[in-house]
């Protein structure tokens, strides 16, 4: 029955090896960050001739959260120590995929974060639009100081590169996100939404329906407690989530957000010749904003229609615009994790 607004105040693993790259030194500096030296050893291949033991998984470290902390300071280890589900996770996102992590934060973390919510020292209230208005559902008019300085983590500059590298869009800002229904933005580059719903049953409400997928039981998910989602907004890209009941005993809290693109950090060119020779690939492709590869669109189809440029080259950076925009694939990868 509650939100936060966060504002200031299984694909084929077939990456690129450039991906790869850039996911490996992300996983290297968050492990730097979460076990510097002397807190916790590794020794891979050490090649003594003894079977190595092999850990179950990284310890449960007590958390703790100052002004230098960031989301992945609080992220299930076990998933930053995965190179290859993060490049899964990449790829399922810009194949236009819901992706969901189950349990992807730190399980002290979220029980702190449920507690803080449900404090009796918020103000929940009625969210209440004369023409858009539904029912039961409730958003913070005032927080604690606590769960204000939580919110300002996601926007740290580590959660946002974390996020770039994840979806391979630019996060240069986070912004709040309206509680109601998606509306896609220009400039809006990726959709998170931190659920922590405890216990309750399915008629509760809550539920979360990604629509772009066929068939109802495709649709369908049930969002559990400590659940991580996650898309690359698009103009198809579009999700709901059921009405909290009005005889549910439970509530429902989130921390929702939009990561925003700057529009400066991938220039396009002045002309359709030179946007050819610049976004010959895919890879390029992803960092566009919204905008910027709706107005390219639009482009293209001029220089077919006026003939100008190379013919064969228009209809190749056509296609990936068309995939940028709207992906063929778009039904939801399930990450179980611990």
């Amino acid at each position: 029955r509650g939100g936060v607004d966060c504002r200031r105040h299984g694909p084929k693993r077939s990456p690129r090896l450039s991906r790869r790259t850039e996911l490996h030194k992300l996983k290297e500096s968050v492990l730097s960050n979460l076990y510097p030296d002397g807190h916790v050893l590794y020794v891979e291949d050490d090649d003594d001739g003894e079977p190595d033991e092999v850990e179950e998984g990284l310890p449960e470290a007590d958390f703790s959260l100052g002004k230098v902390s960031s989301i992945v300071d609080v992220l299930d280890p076990l998933i930053l120590n995965d190179e290859e589900l993060l490049v899964d996770i990449r790829t399922a996102l810009l194949q236009g995929k819901l992706v969901v992590v189950r349990n992807a934060f730190r399980p002290k973390m979220a029980d702190y974060v449920w507690d803080l919510m449900n404090d009796e020292a918020i103000s929940w209230e009625e969210y209440t639009v004369p023409w858009k208005t539904t029912p039961h559902f409730k958003t913070s008019r005032s927080i604690t100081h606590d769960l204000d300085f939580l919110v300002d983590r996601f926007e740290h500059k580590i959660s946002k590169e974390f996020f770039e590298q994840l979806s391979g869009r630019s996060c240069a800002t986070i912004s709040d996100m309206h509680p109601t229904w998606m509306k896609p933005k220009e400039d809006h580059s990726l959709y998170f939404s931190w659920h922590l719903k405890k216990d309750g049953s399915l008629t509760d409400g809550g539920a979360h329906t990604w629509h772009p997928a066929k068939g109802m039981k495709s649709k369908y998910i049930d969002v559990k407690f400590n659940d991580l989602l996650l898309y690359i907004p698009r103009a198809k890209a579009v999700h709901s989530i059921n009405p909290v009941a009005f005889w549910a005993e439970n509530k429902r809290f989130s921390i929702d957000g939009w990561c925003k693109a700057n529009p400066n950090s991938t220039p396009t060119a002045t002309n359709i010749e030179d946007n050819v020779k610049l976004f010959s690939t895919a890879g390029e492709m992803n960092a566009l904003t919204f905008k910027q590869a709706s107005t390219m669109m639009v482009d293209v189809d001029t220089a077919l229609k006026e003939c100008i440029g190379p013919r064969e080259e228009l209809l190749d950076l056509k296609d990936r615009v068309e995939e940028y925009l709207s992906p063929e694939d778009k039904t939801i990868f399930v990450i179980n994790s611990n």
